[in-house]
């Protein structure tokens, strides 16, 4: 950081400005928790916790300690360590509570020597309404005099809810621990409905149901500030320890806003330079980065102006504090939201003068906090979590070595797949979370491009159906993904070409119904456009319960902003699948991603592959073949032979025009992905209603029909699995690729 002015206000103009503004709060839950004590204790703030013996019930092998205190008085003065309440199984917290709305909720952990468990190699996770907070959290990793861990988060309890359950979960053959506990009401409006985008934007709208992680709060150019100096009891950090309108009288305490750093030195020359801060934080998830200022600098309104960045894009210019509020000295907070992606794990906060030639170059910041959201399932802790300090957080990057030892050096019994990028192994990590591992191949041609795409869509991308990044690994030679396992494997294997027991049609309608939804949050739900540009059924993943998630987005692109209609990119996809106005045009939109999930629900429909060699020349190309039977109106003589008979006539009549809507040879006449998601819905209700009246699917009402094409799938593609899988980097990709690009995906 350049060398920078801290100015205090003097004692008399802070009282002037804050008198009686930071009036105690008095919130009305207010849970204080000695866990494992037998008695009250005082904590330094001189707060009062009581032991959580009275009114909580614990498993009968849940002991607790009370051990005296002198063995742990030089980490802290606070009897609050001295004790810890022990599970080996899992435990709840139940609160009962007063008023709904945000609550601070913060968990104490410190594993003190003199009890007769190992606490350091204690591994658990804790869970709170609804919300995953840690997962996998340990101390084993921590130095040989472990630090108090203090993690904070704000839960919002809804209105229909009178009480907050804290789950505790050791993991398996570990034990679980904790020291206190604090819930506490917070006033209102202290978290916002809104903030400003990183670069410059309009508002993003910040939902009330979810969770924040505290991860900093920052005095700048003051000193550190400890929970008996704040009304809500927070502890704030000093900057000088630097890490590789209407503003609530709670925002921050008083000391805050009487401290700031200043830009402006009489010691430097040339004052154009910028006063950086560097955060450390977790990839994959997005942050509310809130700044407060307090311009007791100016000597008058409009004097002071500079700009805001937050890594390295503009924040915030020509900032005029004066211009927002009606008097000088008045506390002002600026919230911005900021996506922090995959292996970038940094959050810079930079301020500094404008160019304007009339104003003196100055400019200055006062306090600083970074919070984490929850991402779409809730979760603040998305996997191994081990930490010596309560800053630390899982970083997604995974050493090449636990990755190794979890597939036993790459094995070929833990061999799932083989795809254009790689070969992809079933695997366990040191937390014992069952992965799906995918190793780049050296010799790819995909390489570091689609493996830092992969990582960066999938970083800002949390949906019920799409595949979940656990984390990567780039080291000298190697690039390794790791995904959620999924137990189910691709969507193709349970069509065609395996011995799994065929989907019936309600399974196979439920799954192109998940797949849709992953796609129309793509196209949609997304900050922007996503249009995945590989959508096929060996890119449908499904779990243990056959839900669809959506995988594989090496290929993937942005899609046009408001004032574009496409994107005009290299052709890049999967023989079969590919949209025909795109290959001719070279013009990519989401409704190309349409045309590809037309040739899925054909696979769905027909069990087979989109492309087949073996097959006579009218039915090579699936879609040619189906499409020719639907406009006879005759599509039923194409399913799949399993599902003679299961069929309603209603449910195959929805789902056939829709694939012909997906189809269209111009993408204007294509659905969005929404309205195929609300048909295929449809399909489902219509073929449920038809179960229901004929009281099973095998009824004399269904489809039945005569099936003119007869074909050994499963020998098909044994004997030409170089010509339709592309699984294995077949010949047809690689053909289509050489035509469109020498270089191929």
């Amino acid at each position: 950081m350049k060398s920078c002015r801290t100015r205090r206000l003097s004692l008399s103009l802070r009282h002037f400005l804050f008198l009686g503004a930071a009036a105690a709060f008095l919130p009305p839950d207010d849970f204080l928790l000695n866990c494992g004590g037998n008695s009250s204790v005082k904590a330094d703030d001189g707060r009062i916790f009581n032991p959580d013996n009275g009114g909580f019930s614990f498993p009968s092998s849940s002991p607790f300690f009370s051990p005296t205190s002198n063995n742990v008085a030089s980490v802290s003065s606070s009897d609050l360590y001295t004790t810890a309440r022990v599970f080996s199984e899992p435990t709840e917290y139940r609160f009962n509570i007063s008023q709904q709305g945000k609550h601070f909720l913060r968990l104490h952990f410190f594993p003190p020597s003199v009890l007769p468990h190992d606490l350091r190699s204690a591994t658990f996770s804790v869970a709170a309404g609804g919300f995953t907070l840690i997962r996998n959290f340990s101390f084993s990793n921590s130095h040989q005099n472990p630090q108090v861990v203090l993690k904070e988060y704000v839960i919002e309890i809804g209105f229909d809810l009178e009480t907050l359950s804290l789950h505790i979960i050791p993991f398996r053959g570990s034990i679980a621990f904790i020291n206190a506990i604090e819930l506490i009401s917070l006033p209102e409006p202290l978290f916002p409905s809104s903030a400003s985008p990183v670069p410059q934007g309009p508002q993003v709208n910040i939902s009330q149901n979810i969770a924040y992680e505290i991860c900093y709060r920052i005095n700048v150019g003051g000193p550190a500030l400890s929970s008996k100096n704040d009304s809500l009891w927070r502890i704030w950090n000093t900057d000088s320890i630097r890490h590789s309108p209407g503003v609530s009288i709670y925002s921050a305490p008083d000391m805050v806003y009487a401290t700031a750093r200043e830009m402006a030195d009489a010691n430097v020359g040339n004052q154009m330079f910028n006063i950086s801060w560097m955060f450390s934080v977790d990839s994959g998830f997005q942050y509310l980065v809130r700044l407060h200022f307090c311009d007791f600098l100016s000597t008058s309104p409009h004097s002071l102006l500079f700009n805001v960045y937050i890594n390295n894009q503009s924040a915030m210019s020509s900032f005029d504090v004066s211009n927002k509020l009606k008097e000088m000295t008045t506390a002002y907070v600026v919230d911005f939201i900021v996506d922090v992606v995959m292996l970038v794990e940094k959050i810079f906060v930079q301020i500094g003068p404008t160019d304007m030639n009339n104003v003196q170059p100055n400019a200055f910041l006062n306090g600083i906090e970074i919070m984490k959201l929850s991402d779409a399932e809730g979760r603040l802790s998305a996997g191994s979590y081990v930490s010596s300090g309560p800053s630390n957080g899982f970083r997604r990057l995974l050493a090449f070595s636990e990755i190794k030892d979890g597939t036993e050096n790459f094995d070929d019994s833990l061999l799932l797949g083989v795809g254009g990028f790689g070969k992809v192994y079933k695997g366990v990590l040191e937390n014992g979370l069952t992965v799906a591992v995918k190793r780049a191949n050296s010799q790819s041609q995909q390489g570091l491009v689609e493996f830092r795409t992969e990582i960066e869509m999938l970083s800002k991308l949390r949906h019920r159906h799409l595949v979940s990044l656990i984390g990567y690994c780039h080291e000298p030679n190697e690039m390794v993904l790791v995904y959620d396992f999924m137990a189910g494997g691709a969507l193709r294997k349970h069509l065609y070409g395996s011995d799994l027991p065929p989907l019936s049609w309600k399974q196979r309608l439920e799954i192109c119904i998940g797949a849709a939804k992953g796609l129309h949050y793509l196209h949609t739900g997304a900050a922007e456009t996503i249009i995945h540009r590989d959508v096929k059924t060996s890119n449908i993943l499904l779990d243990e319960n056959l839900t669809a998630k959506v995988a594989d987005f090496g290929l993937s692109k942005m899609g046009p902003t408001l004032d574009q209609t496409h994107v005009s990119t290299v052709v890049k996809g999967s023989f079969g699948y590919l949209d025909p106005e795109y290959f001719r045009s070279q013009r990519l939109t989401e409704k190309s991603d349409v045309y590809s999930f037309g040739v899925v629900m054909l696979e769905v429909l027909c069990a087979r592959p989109a492309i087949n060699p073996a097959l006579s020349r009218d039915q090579i190309n699936i879609v040619e073949w189906a499409m020719n039977w639907q406009r006879r109106g005759q599509l039923e003589k194409v399913i799949d032979p399993h599902l003679v008979g299961t069929i309603s006539i209603e449910s195959l009549r929805k789902f056939g025009e829709t694939t012909k809507k997906c189809l269209a040879e111009h993408g204007i006449e294509r659905p969005a992905m929404g309205d195929v998601l609300w048909n295929l819905e449809y399909s489902l209700q219509l073929q449920e209603s038809f179960t229901k009246i004929a009281g099973d699917e095998n009824s004399t009402n269904a489809i039945g029909g005569i099936l003119e094409w007869v074909t050994n799938v499963t020998e098909v593609e044994h004997d030409n699995s170089s010509l339709i899988s592309d699984e294995a980097d077949p010949s047809t990709s690689r053909l289509f690729s050489q035509i469109i690009d020498p270089k191929g995906r």
